[in-house]
């Protein structure tokens, strides 16, 4: 058996629909008559779905015993039927409720009878339906109804012909049977204990007129037969009917204390403590619409069934328990308080950084307190774990809370640096005026920076010395980059490369004196080692520089919050390429990727001078006669033997290499030719 709706649940509750096409109908029956509509058809083959359209007039309602039911009753195969609403939500869908194979679905409060010559009773288990138009669906077994758009899905191939009744109408109320005890009507809220004496084999009955009771109210009905004293065992069972007599299929014999009873309908939350070890009342029972419903309590015999045509109906209804004694009947109708709840969230503007902070805004997201209704919510934060205090969420739209009023708290926080990366639950508090609160934690995600002081220019290695700079060495860190100082002197002969100098898969990156990105390579072009090289081809004239090497693969990010879409240059092989990453736009701020490298290596440069120093060429003409000749290294050969009368440079060691000999000599002469 498939079924589509439940007892407490009501058709009326339609969802909001998208602008679907009506599905194209056989017949449009226009506003069903009183009594039955019947009309034939055949499912020819499998797919094949069979639309009808009927209006209603008025709603129908368990409250006042007016009904619909829908069967398929002398159908040639198993069909099932659906019930849509003008908008294409699902109401209800059935498989098998009349006889055998066929098809039933009972709205309203039914009219107890039986379709075909068995199935279940017509007890409006399918919910209410409110005064509209409608489109039933006949089609044969296996298919899927959607929730929405009047969506089919036939898996089957069922053939055959088929009826489809539909019967409308005021159904009669059940006399009450003898010896009823009427509770009368119930008002929230309501308690009621009831001790009456009962003889074996006999059905004590109660009866009720009670409101809507479900989840959605919130409110509870919670029914038992605690405190009950019979034998020749203490145990019950308690059974629902409804007006007409149908029995509504609900029934327990075990829930309650011991073999005691206990029924539970409507608000699930907080759940309501049971005596003894019966079942914590919970509202598992389902809603309850309402109406006028008999409570028939007995010894536990036999279930009751809805596909009996004896205890599927009140009237005949019996008990053969041996039980007698007191039994206690106890009905509750109420509501418990539920205090305000909340949703947390953390939206940074950017990222909070582990180094230095960053903004974000706290937001809680309520939902109001109920029985009573919530009245003056507040909202706070304890930000203490991250320097923040107690921090107060306000719902007046001048606070990043979005709209004033619509239960959204919300504070913009400004969060220093030096906290850890990770997460940090901050605990909150909802509270109301009615003095109830609850509490949870909202997270803030602290973004580790990643980045030690010499992976940034700012603490970039600075080589000591003068003139050429040809050579730089280190070793890596695990997940460290370094970051040297340079002075590009001669740009049109600049390189830098690691081939050959280190065993790790290296990576060198030129950035200027800003930051920007200028060059990186990741593997040697044209080459076969991991090493890298950069020359000339993207530097734009001599200046300041700064040299990164990293191992493979640790790159340069110019936004931590960003992560890998914030690289500064892509990760491309065996080329050279200037600042080409999503990043590329902003200096470097920090680096991602881990390595484990810990190799040493050696830069080999061109073009380049110590930082600081003075450009070669600047002490080439050492006579200072405005020329580059031999008289520069005749004047640089007399400085050397002790003869500065020609000599105008502050010192004779021209290639900084400490003393001022024969190679300065050379050096001059290098200088005269290449400056």
């Amino acid at each position: 058996m498939k079924k589509g709706a439940l007892f407490g649940t009501s058709a009326a509750l339609a969802l909001a629909a998208a602008a679907f096409a009506q599905p194209a109908v056989i017949e449009d029956l226009g506003s069903l008559p009183a009594g039955v509509t019947s009309r034939s058809g055949a499912i020819a083959a499998g797919g094949q779905v069979d639309w009808y359209q009927f209006t209603l007039a008025s709603a129908v309602q368990m409250s006042d015993l007016s009904f619909l039911n829908a069967d398929t009753v002398g159908a040639g195969f198993d069909t099932e039927l659906a019930v849509y609403d003008a908008a294409g939500n699902l109401m209800a869908t059935d498989d098998d409720d009349a006889v055998g194979l066929q098809s039933a679905l009972s709205f309203g409060s039914g009219d107890a009878t039986f379709p075909g010559t068995g199935g279940a009773v017509a007890n409006g288990r399918d919910g209410n339906l409110p005064a509209g138009t409608y489109y039933v669906a006949v089609v044969g077994y296996n298919t899927t109804f959607g929730t929405t758009g009047w969506t089919i899905t036939t898996g089957g191939t069922a053939t055959g012909s088929y009826t489809l009744n539909l019967g409308l109408g005021t159904a009669s109320a059940i006399g009450d049977p003898s010896g009823t005890i009427d509770l009368g009507t119930l008002v929230q809220p309501q308690t009621i204990n009831r001790s009456d004496p009962l003889a074996a084999s006999t059905v004590q009955v109660y009866k009720m007129v009670v409101p809507s009771v479900s989840n959605a109210i919130p409110n509870f009905l919670d029914i038992d037969t605690e405190g009950t004293v019979l034998a020749p065992t203490n145990a019950t069972r308690l059974s629902i009917y409804n007006a007409t007599g149908a029995y509504m299929g609900l029934t327990d014999a075990t829930d309650g204390t011991g073999s005691l009873s206990q029924l539970s309908f409507g608000q699930t939350s907080p759940t309501r403590p049971a005596p003894g070890n019966g079942v914590a009342y919970n509202g598992r029972d389902g809603a309850i619409r309402p109406g006028t419903y008999y409570i028939a309590a007995a010894g536990p015999g036999t279930a009751p069934s809805t596909t009996s045509t004896t205890s599927g109906l009140l009237g005949s209804y019996t008990s053969a328990s041996a039980n007698s004694g007191t039994l206690n009947l106890n009905v509750r109708l109420d509501s418990l308080p539920i205090p305000p709840t909340g949703v947390p969230s953390f939206t940074p503007a950017t990222c909070i950084r582990s180094d230095v902070g960053g903004q974000g805004t706290m937001r809680v997201t309520v939902t109001p307190g109920t029985s009573p209704p919530s009245t003056g919510i507040t909202v706070s934060v304890d930000g203490s774990a991250l320097g923040l205090g107690t921090v107060t969420l306000l719902d007046d739209g001048a606070h990043d809370d979005g709209g004033a009023g619509d239960n959204v708290f919300g504070e913009i926080v400004n969060i220093g640096g030096g906290y850890a990366a990770g997460t940090t639950q901050l605990p909150f508090t909802v509270a109301d005026a009615e003095s109830r609160s609850t509490t949870g934690n909202l997270g803030v995600t602290v973004v580790a920076a990643n980045v030690a002081p010499d992976e940034l220019p700012a603490g970039a290695e600075v080589p000591q010395g003068s003139g050429a700079l040809t050579t730089l060495t280190g070793s890596f860190t695990p997940s460290g980059a370094h970051f040297f100082q340079i002075e590009i002197c001669d740009s049109a002969s600049f390189s830098a490369s690691t081939v050959g100098g280190s065993t790790a898969d290296t990576q060198l990156f030129l950035f200027d004196a800003n930051g920007m990105g200028i060059a990186a390579n990741d593997d040697e072009v044209a080459g076969t080692s991991a090493q890298s090289t950069i020359t000339s081809q993207f530097v734009p004239g001599n200046g300041t520089y700064y040299l990164a090497i990293s191992p493979y693969n640790r790159d340069p990010i110019s936004n931590i919050c960003a992560g890998t879409g914030a690289l500064i240059f892509q990760n491309t092989f065996r080329v050279e390429h200037p600042a080409n990453g999503p990043g590329a736009g902003s200096p470097i701020v920090a680096w991602t990727g881990t390595t484990t490298s810990t190799a040493a290596y050696t830069i080999t440069l061109t073009g380049a001078c110590y930082p600081g120093g003075a450009n070669p060429c600047d002490v080439a003409d050492t006579n200072c006669d405005g020329s580059l000749n031999g008289f520069d290294v005749e004047a640089t050969e007399q400085a050397v033997n002790g003869d500065f009368s020609n000599f105008c440079q502050p010192s004779a060691d021209l290639n900084q290499d400490g003393a001022e000999n024969g190679f300065d000599v050379e050096y001059s002469e290098y200088l005269t030719l290449n400056c």
